[in-house]
Formats: structure tokens, sequence, C-alpha cells
């Protein structure tokens, strides 16, 4: 089971290899992708930020 990916004000908030893992930023970029695909805006482009001690 998968647990809740929490977003605040800043971001994603977890712990580094905790909450944060490649599998739920897999899991983050799939549900982006999921809303931004049907909507037609993908040409718009979109930024991604991240943080480099992961």
């Amino acid at each position: 089971m998968h647990q809740r990916i929490q977003f605040g004000t800043d971001g994603w908030r977890g712990v580094i290899g905790d909450d944060f893992t490649f599998a739920n930023v897999r899991r983050a970029a799939a549900a982006v992708a999921a809303y931004v695909r049907p909507k037609k805006k993908s040409e718009r482009g979109l930024v991604v930020g991240y943080d480099t001690r992961f």
C-alpha cells in the first residue's frame, strides 16, 4: 500500500529516503503527467525543481 505524499506551501514534504523515494518520485511524476496531458497544455512546458541532496 502506498503512503500519502504530503505537499506544503514550498512543495513536497517528507524525509529523503523515507517519504521522498524513487518510487514516490515516479508516482508524483505520473500524477502530474495524468493531470497535464488531458488539458492539452503540455506544449506550454513544465518547470520541475529538485533537491541536489538526493
